[in-house]
């Protein structure tokens, strides 16, 4: 996970890439993004870290006109992968 954090800092600009501390800090993000018209979110992280960011996105785009949202597994209990068929 650190060293994907640290490939997106030099890959996109520092205020795009954020280690998530909290539902408010989720939030204050969300916030400041969303007037963005191309907004597009990535969740680098297990299950509980997307459930967590899908669920955040629910509450706060509630007509279903949330970001599209991007994922890449990580984690070492991670059903995501198995569950859409990636790997054994």
């Amino acid at each position: 996970g650190e060293t994907i954090y640290h490939q997106c800092l030099r890959l996109f600009n520092v205020r795009q890439v954020f280690l998530l501390r909290s539902t408010d800090h989720l939030r204050e993000i969300f916030s400041l993004y969303r007037s963005l018209s191309r907004l597009r979110v990535l969740v680098c992280g297990g299950d509980g870290t997307v459930g967590w960011i899908l669920s955040t996105l629910a509450d706060l785009y509630p007509s279903g006109s949330n970001p599209p949202v991007g994922v890449c597994p990580l984690g070492t209990g991670n059903d995501l992968s198995r569950v859409l068929g990636w790997g054994w």
